[in-house]
């Protein structure tokens, strides 16, 4: 099963932006989550946190038609009343949760909010994070979120190999065998012994916009006082891994432009560095692989 490397750089991105300790262990965990867990299963992971953690009971254990928006409904008795949790769940890779994604969500169950008033909770839960609009949003409208930082947190309570025997212990087994991607449930992230799909010069391209998007948001700079899209189209491109390739690479571009680009280049170099040493990696095992093959045949030949 091939993986596409800008899905592990772009939460070690994330994580980098929050000057976390150790950012890439920390993407790593995340990443389990995402290819470990079909999308069925990461809500009732959070489903399992919900129930054993935060004192909550299933509403409806299978969502009807009319509330196909909603991923999970469920209820608990606090204070002397009934207190109600609606939750959608989105399991993205690279993408994160933009405004109208959650505005979508948000005023297709208006009826609900309104009705219920102040007992319920609205949770939306991503493994990626939410876009500077979207905060906005969420802030605005009461709506609790999770985002790929708190994933991280709550794995320290609630960890994978606790909810596998949770599981182990409350679902048949038949259903056992749908809860995880059979071809990327053992991740040897460390050992790199899973194939890894380099990302294209177009999704490259949109990366680095998002990374001058974070950094500018961060920085109070305007974009093009970072970089053009025509420079960051050239980088995807060319793929500079450190100052000097990156010099050269910029070397016929206007000297405004290239003041720019080095005056920050260490957020965009540090990205493509990460995608190089995979790449290297990735060749290396590719190439081990063809030559146990070989031998293996030539054995096999010799004493057939």
């Amino acid at each position: 099963m091939k993986i596409n490397t800008l899905d592990l750089t772009k939460t070690i991105s994330d994580f980098l932006f929050l000057w976390v300790e150790n950012p890439e262990e920390k993407a790593r965990k995340i990443f389990e989550i995402k290819h470990s867990l079909t999308a069925h299963w990461f809500e009732k992971y959070m489903q399992y946190y919900f129930q054993k953690y935060r004192n909550y009971k299933i509403w409806n254990p299978k969502t009807n038609e009319f509330d196909h928006w909603i991923d999970l409904k469920w209820v608990k008795y606090e204070n002397w009343k009934n207190k109600f949790l609606i939750v959608q769940c989105k399991k993205f890779s690279i993408k994160d949760i933009t405004e109208d994604l959650i505005a979508n969500f948000y005023w297709k169950i208006i009826d609900k909010v309104i009705n219920l008033k102040d007992n319920i909770e609205i949770f939306y839960i991503t493994t990626s994070k939410f876009t500077d609009k979207a905060k906005i949003f969420w802030k605005e409208k009461w709506i609790k979120t999770i985002d790929f930082y708190d994933i991280y947190k709550l794995q320290e309570i609630y960890p994978l190999e606790k909810f596998k025997d949770e599981i182990l212990k409350n679902e048949w087994q038949k259903e056992i065998r749908k809860c995880f991607c059979d071809n990327q449930l053992i991740l040897k992230l460390y050992d790199n012994h899973f194939n890894i799909e380099s990302p294209s010069d177009i999704e490259l391209y949109q990366f680095l916009k998002q990374i001058r998007r974070d950094y500018s948001y961060k920085n109070q700079l305007r974009l093009w006082d970072i970089a053009r899209n025509e420079t960051l189209e050239l980088l995807a491109r060319k793929r500079p891994y450190n100052f000097q390739s990156l010099k050269d690479t910029i070397r016929t571009l206007p000297s405004r432009e290239r003041n720019k680009i080095l005056k920050h280049w260490d957020i965009f170099t540090e990205r493509l560095r990460y995608l190089k040493i995979k790449e290297e990696n990735n060749e290396k095992i590719n190439e081990e692989i063809k030559i146990r093959k070989k031998k293996k045949s030539f054995l096999e030949i010799l004493f057939w």
